[in-house]
């Protein structure tokens, strides 16, 4: 059997070349998960996406090209199958709710490599997965 049938296929999208090569070796020490490509801007996330067809995109909200409200968007309503992970430093209120029902999961940059994993885990069980001071920021702004 192939083993890559089986694998979750992966797109980075982020800006920093380092921290993509870090994360594509991270990722890929997982058995069943296989990054398929990288991109470095929200134009090339939304091209790659149309034609590799990954199962999810790893996306940093904060990158040139279009603004990533823009690129979730698109993908939302071409690609509904696509699980989009925010994977961000930023946890801004005003992204946030923009973000969160169109997107999978939401995980922090200073989150470890193990809640990444369980977050890509997790989104393609069907679940949504978001790290937990973000959790924590949605609940404090539904209270006010």
């Amino acid at each position: 059997m192939d083993d890559t049938a089986q694998s979750v296929r992966i797109l980075i999208a982020d800006d920093h070349p380092i921290f993509r090569d870090g994360l594509r070796k991270l990722l890929e020490a997982e058995k069943d998960f296989k990054v398929i490509g990288e991109a470095s801007d929200g134009g090339e996330a939304i091209e790659m996406a149309n034609q590799l067809k990954p199962d999810v995109l790893l996306l940093d909200l904060s990158m040139p090209g279009p603004p990533a409200t823009e690129t979730i968007a698109y993908l939302h309503e071409q690609h509904p199958e696509l699980k989009v992970v925010i994977l961000s430093a930023y946890d801004d209120d005003a992204f946030l709710r923009s973000l969160v029902p169109r997107v999978s999961g939401y995980v922090l940059k200073d989150e470890t490599t193990y809640a990444l994993v369980r977050a890509i885990r997790a989104v393609m069980q069907g679940d949504k997965w978001f790290s937990r001071r973000v959790v924590d920021q949605l609940a404090q702004v539904e209270a006010n």
